[in-house]
């Protein structure tokens, strides 16, 4: 097996298509909050274009995960960490 040392380019997503891609995963942010967030901090990474600004998709899946936290098997393995 070949494995290819040519990385893949990132996948690129506008603020409206990550607004959607976000809300798929169960994090609400409209367009106006993701704007927000990348003047005050706290939101995902993400990539100037020239003028526009884009987010990568693993970029938007880290903040999910960070935004979302850690699945539990019960409510006593909550209590316990």
């Amino acid at each position: 097996m070949v494995v290819s040392s040519v990385m893949q380019p990132k996948k690129l997503l506008f603020p409206p298509e990550a607004s959607d891609y976000l809300r798929e995963r169960g994090v609400r942010r409209s367009v106006r909050t993701l704007a927000k967030l990348r003047c005050l901090g706290g939101g995902p990474r993400f990539h100037k274009c020239g003028r526009n600004v884009a987010y990568a998709t693993v970029d938007l899946d880290a903040y999910v995960e960070g935004f979302v936290g850690r699945a539990f098997a019960s409510t006593a393995e909550y209590q316990a960490a």
